[in-house]
């Protein structure tokens, strides 16, 4: 009997970009983020409410957040986001990152 041939390894996965803002803003900002990183926690609470107000909602810029896990805790955080649908992935990571300290 002759073994069958290996199967041939798939392409990776890419996962999308998740924005907001409009496609069309003239500055794009890329955020590499772990969701235990204190300092992304500090960002998320103190910094984002403004840009996202005076910015990212008048159409001055497009805001892209990228998964940057630092441990598995941080990853699991990100697969969680990712399961419901697009339009929730930022009110999760919202939540995520204001209950940080109670779960990182």
């Amino acid at each position: 009997m002759v073994p069958a041939a290996p199967a041939a390894p798939s392409a990776p996965a890419i996962l999308p970009d998740l924005y907001l803002g409009s496609e069309t803003a003239p500055v794009t900002i890329y955020e590499y983020a772990s969701f235990t990183c204190s300092h992304c926690a500090a960002f998320h609470r103190d910094v984002f409410p403004k840009l996202k107000a005076e910015y990212i909602d008048t159409g001055k810029v497009r805001f892209i957040a990228r998964e940057f896990p630092l441990d598995p805790l941080s990853a699991a955080g990100f697969m969680l986001a990712r399961c419901d649908d697009e339009s929730k992935w930022y009110p999760i990571v919202d939540m995520l990152y204001k209950t940080q300290e109670g779960w990182a």
